[in-house]
């Protein structure tokens, strides 16, 4: 199982009923390959997480990369995983004013360590990284001990 995380640049601002249009068929395909995963929105920028099978993943991440309203896609990280950190939700949703405040400072950090790098600066960036497993790290379920 895969991890990946990505952001990108939305052509123009999104409104609430732009953002559910995306949840929503974004909903349906994940459940169709088995996706899960988290995006955040804020002052056009997006920030997603999606977790699965690795060529599910792929083929997610080319039809996103493909879509009109946004541009500038760059690949963050890009892991295996044991388990999954949003296994109840097919595209879970936060706006930036919705996340805890230690997660609203670490995507902040995140978006400034990224401006400018890229794909394999970014692949390479140890700190961005670190920023990216910190701020995923308060969604993370403990593992049953």
């Amino acid at each position: 199982m895969k991890r990946l995380i990505y952001t990108s640049t939305a052509r123009r601002a999104m409104s609430d009923t732009d953002i559910a249009k995306i949840l929503s068929v974004s909903r349906l395909n994940n459940k169709i390959y088995n996706i899960t995963g988290m995006l955040i929105y804020h002052d056009r920028r997006f920030l997603q997480i999606l977790e699965g099978k690795g060529e599910d993943l792929n083929a997610a991440y080319r039809r996103i990369k493909n879509d009109w309203r946004h541009t500038d896609c760059k690949r963050l990280l890009e892991e295996t995983i044991v388990s999954r950190a949003f296994s109840g939700w097919n595209m879970a949703h936060q706006n930036h004013q919705e996340l805890l405040a230690q997660q609203q400072l670490q995507l902040v950090d995140i978006g400034r360590l990224i401006v400018g790098l890229s794909e394999e600066e970014l692949k390479e960036n140890s700190a961005l990284y670190v920023f990216l497993k910190a701020f995923l790290s308060n969604f993370e379920m403990p593992s049953a001990a």
